[in-house]
């Protein structure tokens, strides 16, 4: 994968309009032709020597764990965050993205809020078997972010967990993209990347690891696939009637229980509006991992705009630890 700036240095026309020959890309206007590095190497109808002048931005780019990662930034280009649980050889799937009109912000404060479970997704959960209920949390600041624990019956505990600044690790029995069935006996590892794309849109890419091998990992990527035909327009669609009052949750038709999530946290965080007015949320005891990771934004931020530097995160393996997992 090549990324490139949008113009065609001609006059101006987007370059993803034109077409991909082999490591280049033509412009559509006037058929100009750039390689991977931006260097214009043909302009059809113009002297050969002209195009050697012209030379468009790339960015470097690295391909890992299904998804496609740009630097935008300046100099040298720094090694790529790794994710040391998700590289082993299980079923790893890129989920469909979820572009959202909503802050960033919005889909940031989700990620410590184990709070939020028993009530947003309980219809979700319901439908698979399962009985919501609200769970002791705690939280703390780690080497790479936050780690929240859950605390469940019989003493067990669970995880989430923050990387700095915008990846969210979770673990779940409910929310697995295939059939019920899935939802109901399967275990995945997943991870959130929040991007934000303007100040009242953003996109989460997702990353999905079940331990699964051999034919039983082939059957599920069966159902997967089956699973992600329908379009995600129609469940944010079914979040903006749930919203306007057109239906009302628990007449979200029968679908996966990956889709029925997306459509619980569509409504109540696009439902906060493009730029909530956080000035008058009132955070309780439920909200200590919000809380906390708002202050850790705001301490690294102040950090950034006076020009000392921010703490440096660290992502270690061992974090989903799949020992408890079960098998297949």
């Amino acid at each position: 994968a090549h990324v490139f700036q949008q113009r065609c240095a001609h006059r101006g026309t987007q370059l993803n309009v034109g077409w991909v020959e082999g490591d280049c890309i033509r412009c559509l206007y006037h058929g100009w032709k750039y390689d991977e590095t931006g260097q214009c190497i043909e302009q059809p109808g113009e002297d050969e020597e002209f195009a050697t002048r012209v030379k468009i931005r790339s960015y470097p780019t690295e391909e890992y764990l299904g998804l496609i990662f740009v630097y935008l930034g300046e100099g040298e280009t720094p090694p790529l965050r790794r994710f040391p649980d998700f590289e082993r050889d299980f079923v790893i799937d890129a989920g469909i993205p979820e572009y959202w009109p909503c802050n960033y912000f919005n889909r940031i404060d989700n990620a410590c809020d184990a709070a939020h479970v028993a009530y947003a997704h309980r219809t979700s959960l319901t439908r698979v078997g399962r009985e919501p209920f609200i769970r002791p949390i705690s939280t703390e600041e780690t080497d790479y972010g936050l780690r929240t624990t859950l605390n469940l019956p019989g003493g067990a505990k669970s995880y989430i967990h923050f990387h700095m600044p915008n990846v969210n690790q979770t673990r779940s029995s409910g929310r697995v993209e295939g059939t019920l069935e899935d939802a109901k006996n399967l275990w995945v590892d997943r991870l959130f990347f929040r991007v934000p794309v303007d100040d009242g849109h953003n996109i989460s890419f997702v990353v999905d690891c079940l331990q699964l091998t051999g034919a039983a990992a082939d059957a599920y990527r069966e159902r997967r696939l089956a699973a992600q035909e329908m379009e995600t327009n129609d469940l944010n669609q079914i979040g903006e009637d749930i919203l306007g009052g057109k239906m009302r949750m628990m007449d979200i038709p029968q679908m996966s229980t990956y889709k029925s999530f997306w459509i619980e946290d569509y409504t109540v965080q696009v439902g906060q509006g493009l730029i909530a007015p956080r000035e008058n949320d009132r955070p309780i005891r439920g909200d200590v991992g919000v809380v906390m990771l708002r202050k850790i934004w705001e301490r690294e931020l102040l950090k950034f705009a006076s020009g000392r530097p921010t703490k440096q995160w660290h992502t270690p393996a061992g974090l989903a630890d799949m020992s408890e997992v079960p098998a297949g």
